[in-house]
């Protein structure tokens, strides 16, 4: 156990990949396959949600593990979910813009805005149950592994822009199953994973490094497409044609961001025009803020 404990602290990102794809890969697949089962098949929520929570979890887990490992603590990684006054109202503009970009996919692809509305009215409490389950499920499961461990060692040693890519490089490998689709399937959603990556990386330095912001926008993106595909209230080949329309205005988004202040992407993480505000300690691998 110490050799291990030595070795995660000389190797925390490798580490940290290792955790989280074995967690999520060599437990959360068994776990899948034996709950998906085991959850009687009237339980619509559950069986969708439920089977897969060590899966979506394997990140997490894996921050939670280094950072006990790295000297840090638990308790650190987890407060980065504590709520402030401030994230109503961020929330609350997270969320309608998420609403709006989902919107603008699915009117683009013929969708009509009444269908909508009829929808979400006849359906108002799965819709929050469905936004309610990403929050917890997938969107702490992952982004306290992804933006609240991975993204802030990244960043102590590396630009914004390096730092994200190789967080989005490692948050697309891990969509495994995702990436045997088709070929321009897995492209664009490739692609997507990049541009959002960029959209949360910007979200969770403006929001002084707080995950709640974060955690509400990956609900935000993943809720309306769970919740259409289970009413059904729209056809498969147009709510496929939405998906990837969205995929495509987060890609401009996440592309915009880094355009409009590309200096800000490229400073070193020490540099004082940088504002970079962590910093690793060499010999412990540790984290700590800088004032």
């Amino acid at each position: 156990m110490p050799q291990l404990k030595a070795w995660l602290s000389r190797h925390p990102v490798a580490g940290f990949v290792a955790l989280a794809f074995g967690i999520s890969y060599l437990l959360g697949i068994p776990f899948l396959v034996f709950a998906s089962g085991a959850i009687p098949p009237h339980l619509h929520l559950a069986r969708l949600y439920g089977p897969r929570l060590l899966i979506v979890y394997g990140p997490a887990t894996a921050g939670l593990i280094m950072s006990a490992a790295g000297g840090t603590g638990i308790r650190a990684l987890l407060s980065k979910l504590n709520p402030t006054r401030s994230d109503a109202v961020v929330g609350t503009l997270i969320v309608a813009a998420g609403v709006a970009a989902s919107a603008a996919g699915l009117l683009s692809s013929g969708v009509t805005m009444e269908s909508l509305r009829t929808t979400v009215r006849a359906n108002a409490g799965l819709l929050a149950a469905n936004f309610i389950l990403q929050l917890v499920c997938i969107g702490i499961g992952e982004e306290l592994g992804w933006r609240g461990w991975l993204l802030p060692v990244l960043a102590s040693r590396m630009s914004r822009l390096r730092a994200t890519l190789v967080a989005a490089a490692i948050w697309t490998l891990w969509h495994g199953p995702r990436l045997f689709d088709r070929p321009a399937a897995v492209v664009l959603f490739a692609i997507s994973v990049f541009g959002l990556s960029f959209v949360f990386t910007w979200l969770w330095s403006q929001t002084g490094h707080r995950l709640l912001p974060v955690v509400v926008a990956h609900a935000i993106v993943n809720t309306p497409m769970f919740f259409l595909e289970q009413t059904g209230s729209v056809a498969p080949d147009r709510l496929q044609s939405a998906w990837m329309m969205i995929h495509v205005i987060y890609t401009i988004l996440g592309v915009t961001l880094v355009m409009w202040r590309w200096n800000w992407w490229v400073a070193p993480p020490h540099s004082p025009r940088g504002e970079w505000p962590i910093e690793l300690d060499s010999a412990t691998h540790s984290r700590r803020e800088v004032p």
